[in-house]
């Protein structure tokens, strides 16, 4: 019982964390900013921006605009810094495979729990 109750904190942690990055309007100054080099609201409520050309910014862009994508990256980092739940339910030592079990964990999760809290269908 005690694991289970370890798993479903592991797993609202990663979707906080996930969710909170790439959804919330909190952190939606940070998302225009690494999207954006120039973004402005004109008269008339129309738009100028102009994207950014540095790859790694893309990237980085993109990540943080994907709750499953972002939560890949922190499943695998709280998985090796904080508490690996794959690691327990296996009872191995820590190695690779528990690394990509976590990560993929910590994307599927994401993803159920942002679908199962936004009511929305993946594709629509």
């Amino acid at each position: 019982m005690n694991n289970l109750v370890e798993f479903l904190v592991w797993t609202l942690v990663i979707f906080g964390f996930a969710n909170g990055i790439s959804v919330s309007k909190l952190f939606e100054p940070f998302r225009k900013y690494l999207r954006f080099s120039k973004y402005e609201i004109l008269e008339g409520g129309e738009v100028s921006y102009s994207l950014r050309k540095n790859k790694l910014v893309k990237i980085l862009a993109d990540l943080v605009h994907c709750p499953m994508c972002l939560g890949f990256w922190v499943g695998a980092f709280v998985g090796v810094f904080l508490y690996s739940p794959s690691s327990n339910i296996f009872l191995v030592q820590y190695n690779f495979w528990c690394f990509l079990a976590d990560a993929f964990l910590g994307s599927a999760t994401s993803w159920l729990w942002y679908l199962a809290i936004s009511n929305r269908q993946y594709g629509k």
